[in-house]
């Protein structure tokens, strides 16, 4: 009788241990949204039960590869913040559920607010294509800690251009660079030049930043002497003295 029933428990754990390779294996050749039958099993049932319990008014999406495992997203089909993400491991246990980062705490929004700041600040630059031979950016909107707006976000607000400048005063941080017509000199002049015109385009719709990495480039397909300055800051673009300002943060003796 002890044997039989020491067998049963040598085949009981077999199993359990096949089930867990699978799993552990599966998850190692995990490719895009494919994921081995005994880990999608397992993430359906328990976010399902997660589904039903706590978010029922939410739809539930396909899985995703995430850095811990995989991810399965709930969401509301009319809003732009309103989603979030439940992280689950390849054994189908619970590792993460966003909700409350995501949706309570704003970060939803937040992000979204990031994109339209970028997007609206380089749409504008980009149209001024008669300025400037050719410009690249990148930036976005940057804090330590809670975002200083937080009680003026709501999940799915339009914002206007004016809260996006408002909000860039405070934290858009923006990289530029511009490269001059083949005619030009790379010069200070030219590069203040350049900075004053940035400033003012912007303000056309209302829009500002902190703080900017500024660079001018001779054309792409050149090679020559490039200036570039680091964290200069909004309310120093002004013409009065600016290439001195700009002499200085460049490190050169005047």
């Amino acid at each position: 009788m002890d044997r039989i029933r020491e067998k049963r428990i040598f085949r009981i754990s077999i199993i359990i241990i096949l089930v867990f390779l699978v799993c552990f294996i599966g998850n190692k050749h995990l490719r895009d949204n494919y994921l081995n039958p005994v880990s999608t099993s397992l993430i359906k049932f328990s976010s399902s039960i997660r589904h039903k319990l706590f978010y029922s008014d939410y739809k539930i999406d396909e899985f995703y590869d995430s850095l811990n495992g995989y991810a399965v997203r709930l969401y509301i089909p009319e809003s732009s913040d309103n989603y979030f993400f439940l992280e689950y491991n390849h054994f189908g246990w619970l590792i993460a559920d966003e909700y409350e980062y995501r949706v309570e705490k704003k970060y939803n929004t937040i992000e979204r607010l990031h994109h339209e700041y970028v997007n609206a600040v380089f749409e504008r630059l980009k149209s001024d294509s008669l300025y400037w031979d050719k410009i690249n950016y990148s930036g976005g909107l940057y804090y330590n800690g809670e975002f200083p707006f937080i009680d003026e976000l709501e999940l799915d607000r339009e914002f206007e251009l004016e809260d996006l400048g408002r909000f860039g005063e405070k934290l858009g941080e923006i990289s530029v660079t511009v490269y001059t017509s083949s005619k030009e000199e790379v010069t200070v002049e030219r590069m203040a030049e350049a900075l004053i015109h940035v400033r003012e385009t912007l303000e056309k719709d209302a829009l500002r930043f902190h703080s900017i990495d500024f660079e001018l480039a001779p054309p792409s397909n050149k090679k020559g002497e490039r200036l570039k300055v680091t964290g200069f800051l909004y309310q120093d673009i002004y013409e009065e003295n600016l290439v001195e300002r700009l002499n200085e943060a460049l490190g050169r003796k005047q």
